[in-house]
């Protein structure tokens, strides 16, 4: 046993990820995949095993981690024997397995978040090897394992994809006024601008008067905890990520309309990205645009937003 020995190594080269993650494949577009080589070290005469196998799991850890907050789902056909002995147990000598796992086009990103929490990928090989038997026991068995932790990044996530890139616009309407936000994208990485146009527009023969806009992107964070926990309902964080106000005090008349320029910039350290398909982490972005009159009352458009985490440079660079 001293001298059995499993290694976890990616191909010659390359990473254990490979493909584009996120993106069906195509004809220029592998299937996205993890690929490997399990190595199996025994010594001359080999060991009696009964599998060799390799598994793909996702790791949801929320904040403060623990075994109580830390979840895990296997992923594709996992675990995926390599090699399984005819018999119970099969003589198996020193050798390499090569392996590959489809990766699924809706797992969530691999990501960091504050505390501990985040979003990781695990890929596990190992072996079951039989053991002496005892005076009083019969025969047993031991696995020897081999872990390596991966990185996905998805690239559906894409601020350069075309679908991205479409200029779109929502309005609300009360009392004769017409509230409209008019934007170019929908989807912002590290480094980007995200900007908007807010129109006022007054069908209110009353005059009005208009004080400011206001823009807010925010981030909402979602934890939610084993339906076997003791506390109830899930944990929700709130940051603004960026935000601005622009005064106006403009008394509008019938058939006038006003139109301001807002937005932010997105810090190039900022890391988070949305996330829809785990199991245990949420994170969505919104725009929030506000129209403050004088009577105090808001007009309030919201448009969602999808953050990536790549910058825009290796967006172009991957979308091209």
């Amino acid at each position: 046993m001293s001298q059995s020995k499993i290694t976890l190594r990616p191909p010659p080269n390359v990473e254990f990820v490979q493909g584009y993650p996120g993106i069906p494949p195509g004809q220029e577009r592998p299937q996205a995949e993890v690929k490997g080589i399990i190595e199996l070290r025994f010594g001359k005469e080999g060991m009696k095993s009964k599998w060799v196998r390799v598994e793909l799991r996702k790791v949801e850890v929320l904040p403060t981690g623990g075994a109580a907050n830390t979840f895990y789902d296997f992923i594709g056909p996992s675990p995926f024997d390599v090699w399984r002995a005819t018999n119970e147990y099969d003589i198996l000598t020193t050798r390499d397995f090569q392996f590959r796992l489809r990766i699924p086009e809706t797992i969530p990103p691999s990501i960091a978040l504050e505390r501990g929490a985040g979003i990781k990928y695990e890929l596990i090989a190992s072996v079951c090897i039989k053991g002496k038997r005892g005076v009083l026991r019969k025969d047993a068995s031991s696995v020897l394992s081999s872990t390596a932790q991966i990185v996905i990044d998805k690239h559906e996530l894409h601020q350069a994809w075309p679908i991205y890139c479409q200029p779109n616009s929502k309005a609300t309407e009360m009392n004769n006024l017409t509230l409209e936000v008019t934007r170019g994208n929908t989807c912002y990485g590290p480094g980007d601008r995200v900007s908007v146009t807010a129109t006022l527009k007054s069908d209110s023969f009353p005059t009005v008067v208009l004080r400011a806009f206001e823009f807010m992107l925010q981030e909402t964070v979602m934890f939610r905890a084993s339906p076997k926990a003791k506390k109830g309902g899930p944990l929700v964080r709130v940051t603004v990520i960026g935000e601005q106000k622009v005064p106006v005090n403009a008394t509008m008349y019938c058939g006038m309309h006003h139109v301001a320029e807002l937005g932010c910039m997105i810090p190039h350290n900022h890391t988070s990205t949305t996330v829809n398909s785990a199991r245990h982490i949420d994170i969505t972005y919104k725009i929030i645009v506000r129209a403050i009159m004088e009577t105090g009352k808001p007009y309030i458009i919201e448009m969602p937003v999808i953050m990536s985490n790549w910058s825009r440079s290796s967006s172009i660079d991957a979308v091209r």
